[in-house]
């Protein structure tokens, strides 16, 4: 490949890159001004998509609601509100934690 093509190469990622980061910044805002909205109204729109990071940050671990509230700067029963508003927009699924003993129990 030549010296061209690579530059060529690292500047379509870089722009790649950035489009995805674009689109998924600009389906949050759309999230948020639509759906977020209508179900809470009045809802602080930039504090909002705080929460969303933090709760994404914790992705595959055992859920603190407490955590994410304190991180964000809300009360825990915002929080839980807030998780409510995401898991009916289906923006985040929760899952039970897969045990030992009923995994055994399984066998």
């Amino acid at each position: 490949m030549s010296a061209f093509g690579t530059a060529r190469f690292r500047a379509t990622a870089v722009e790649s890159l950035l489009t995805g980061t674009s689109f998924y910044s600009s389906y949050i805002q759309t999230y948020i001004d639509r759906d977020v909205t209508d179900m809470i109204p009045g809802v602080d729109k930039l504090l909002y998509a705080d929460f969303i990071r933090a709760a994404a940050c914790r992705v595959g671990q055992m859920l603190n609601i407490h955590d994410i509230a304190q991180d964000v700067g809300v009360s825990d029963d915002t929080a839980k509100r807030w998780l409510t508003v995401m898991e009916k927009s289906e923006i985040i699924f929760l899952s039970a934690p897969i045990l030992k003993q009923s995994a055994q129990a399984h066998r």
